[in-house]
C-alpha cells in the first residue's frame, strides 16, 4: 500500500547571465535594451526512495512473487502483482529519474527585451513622447515522448525526444503628453496599449506522451488604459 503523504527530493543548479544596455543616440531618444540567459538542471531525484524501489523490485522478479494473483479468491478475476506494482510503484520513479541531467520544462533559455522612446522637443509635436516595447522568450520543452524499457515494459519518458513550443513574443506601445499648466502644476497624459502586438495563441504547458497538448496557457490579453497625473 501507498505510504500517505510520502514526497522524496531533488537537486536542482540554477546558472545564467544577464546583460543590460541603456543609450540615448540623440537628444530626446533613449533605448533600453537585455539579454538573459539561464538554465536550470535537475539531478539526483528521489535518492534514498529509488534505492529502496529498485531494491524491492530487484527482489520481486527474483522471487517471480510478481506473478502471483493480488488476491487469495481464484473465483474472482484479479491482475498479478507485477501488474499494478510496475505502472503505481516501478513507472513513476524510473519516469522522473529519466529525466535527471536534463533541463527544468518550461524554462526558457533566452530572453531579449528591447525598448525605445523619443520625446519631441521642438516644433508642433513639442511635449509628445511615443514609445514602444517588444519582448522575444525562447521555445521551452513541455513533455517528452515516452519508450517502453526492455526489461520491465515500463513507460518512461526519451529525453533525446522533447516536445517544444513556438517560444513567445510580444509587445507594447505608449504615447504621452505633458506640459506645464502653470508655476506650480505640471499635467501628463499617457496611453498605454499593453500586448499591443505579437503572439495571440494558446501557450502549451503540458504535453503528453502522444503528442497531444495536456494543458495549455492562455496568453496575456490586450489592455489599453489612459492615466492623467497631475504634480506639484
Amino acid at each position: 500500500d501507498n505510504i500517505p503523504a510520502l514526497r522524496s527530493t531533488q537537486d536542482r543548479i540554477a546558472e545564467g547571465f544577464e546583460v543590460e544596455f541603456i543609450a540615448s543616440p540623440v537628444k530626446g531618444w533613449r533605448i533600453l535594451g537585455s539579454i538573459s540567459q539561464q538554465e536550470t538542471i535537475q539531478s539526483n531525484t528521489a535518492s534514498v526512495m529509488a534505492a529502496v524501489v529498485e531494491e524491492f523490485n530487484g527482489n520481486l522478479q527474483a522471487s517471480r512473487a510478481g506473478e502471483v494473483n493480488r488476491s487469495p479468491d481464484l473465483t474472482v478475476q484479479t491482475r498479478p502483482i507485477n501488474e499494478i506494482w510496475l505502472v503505481n510503484g516501478l513507472a513513476p520513479i524510473r519516469s522522473a529519474k529519466a529525466l535527471d541531467n536534463t533541463v527544468s520544462n518550461e524554462q526558457r533559455e533566452w530572453r531579449y527585451t528591447f525598448v525605445t522612446s523619443y520625446k519631441f522637443m521642438e516644433g508642433k509635436f513639442k511635449d509628445f513622447s511615443i514609445g514602444g516595447a517588444g519582448r522575444w522568450q525562447s521555445e521551452a520543452a513541455t513533455g517528452y515522448v515516452f519508450g517502453i524499457e526492455p526489461e520491465t515494459g515500463v513507460p518512461v519518458p526519451d529525453v533525446s525526444r522533447p516536445y517544444y513550443d513556438d517560444g513567445l513574443f510580444s509587445g507594447d506601445l505608449w504615447a504621452t503628453y505633458e506640459r506645464e499648466l502653470n508655476d506650480n502644476l505640471h499635467w501628463r497624459i499617457q496611453l498605454n496599449i499593453r500586448n499591443a502586438f505579437g503572439d495571440n495563441d494558446d501557450v502549451p504547458v503540458k504535453t503528453n506522451p502522444d503528442g497531444q497538448v495536456a494543458v495549455i496557457r492562455t496568453p496575456n490579453p490586450r489592455t489599453i488604459y489612459l492615466t492623467n497625473a497631475f504634480s506639484f
